[in-house]
């Protein structure tokens, strides 16, 4: 696989993860039917993977054409490039009236981090195919 369509493809995969860890938390939050769990989650899916892929592509993907230009795709800069924009997504979404809210604010930066390690894992790959 060549560099440009491992990361093509690590831009698309990634929201995953966030679509995952929105499944996994929608088990705590009922939805309006008064329903929590997978049938929840079935239906922030298509919503939550849009929010995610648009990060993915407005963040995501100039943050890695610079770590790349200045040959700095790691692991570890993946994941903290990640994670910023897991914080960067907290505040836009909750834009204007911003509540801080301790566990959505880890959930979104380590949703950010393991979305990143992610990414590097897909893109890393192209080495060995």
């Amino acid at each position: 696989m060549k560099e440009n369509s491992a990361a093509l493809l690590g831009l698309l995969v990634c929201p995953l993860v966030a679509v995952l860890a929105a499944g996994l938390d929608s088990f705590n939050v009922p939805s309006s039917s008064g329903e929590t769990g997978p049938i929840a989650w079935l239906g922030i899916f298509p919503i939550v993977y849009l929010f995610a892929l648009m990060a993915s592509i407005v963040l995501g993907g100039p943050s890695f054409l610079l770590g790349r230009k200045m040959d700095l795709i790691r692991w570890w800069s993946a994941s903290i490039t990640g994670g910023v924009i897991g914080l960067i997504m907290y505040v836009a979404i909750r834009l204007p009236n911003i509540v801080l809210s301790m566990h959505d604010i880890a959930l979104y930066i380590v949703t950010g981090f393991v979305t990143g390690l992610v990414f590097w894992s897909i893109w890393r790959c192209r080495a060995t195919a």
